[in-house]
């Protein structure tokens, strides 16, 4: 596996001795998995075709990050990390019930459930994970809890409620730009600036073409026959 497909997976593994299995990520037919019992995530990756599935530790993944290292799983027992010429093996864990488990959650009951998911509805409201942390630890005080209550609006592009729990105050946060959430990204900066330039100010009409026209289209969320 390459480095770059481990993205931060392993900080969605359990810090706690208690379960030494969730500890660890479990790659599975080209994903992988991870969860502390609480939390549960599923990431695609781009296994060699010697990787073997099963588990693999979180040490590895951090080591991998750490130096930019590709992952080798290539046996049954071991997963090699490569730093240079060299390589840093890593045991594997027997397979227990979680990871089958964890498959089985992830792929099927959370995707079957009743309600919007994300394999076939747009979200409601999109959030940055980094604010609501930050907003979190303003609203909590040293406890180390950081449980918050989250109050949907009605529409896509109104705030979010934030209140903490089991502490009195409340919060807001501003969902993420619609122009972030498309696969093809556009500069609603950039796009306007292009309006600007091609407007005159004795012009009574503006003809728009091409590329600046396609980013319009998209920013307005109008289609091709809008």
């Amino acid at each position: 596996m390459y480095h770059e497909d481990l993205r931060q997976i392993d900080k969605v593994c359990t810090e706690s001795n208690h379960n030494p299995i969730l500890q660890n990520v479990y790659l599975h037919q080209g994903k992988l998995y991870a969860a502390d019992g609480f939390i549960g995530a599923r990431i695609p990756v781009s296994p060699s075709h010697d990787d073997v599935d099963g588990l693999i530790p979180m040490h590895a993944i951090l080591m991998a990050r750490q130096f930019e290292s590709d992952i080798v799983a290539d046996e049954e027992h071991a997963v090699y990390v490569r730093q240079g010429n060299a390589l840093s093996q890593f045991d594997r864990p027997e397979l227990g019930d979680w990871p089958d488990t964890a498959v089985e959650t992830l792929n099927t009951k959370v995707l079957t459930r009743p309600g919007p998911n994300p394999e076939t509805h747009r979200p409601h409201v999109v959030l940055d994970a980094r604010k609501l942390w930050r907003l979190a630890q303003g609203l909590h005080g040293d406890t180390g809890v950081y449980g918050v209550k989250l109050y949907l609006p009605e529409e896509e592009r109104m705030p979010t409620l934030v209140e903490p729990l089991g502490e009195s105050g409340i919060g807001a946060i501003m969902p993420m730009a619609p122009y972030y959430l498309r696969d093809n990204k556009v500069s609603y900066y950039d796009t306007m600036a292009g309006l600007k330039a091609k407007i005159d100010n004795d012009a009574e009409s503006v003809e728009l073409d091409g590329e600046l026209l396609a980013d319009l289209r998209k920013l307005l969320c109008v289609s091709q026959d809008g």
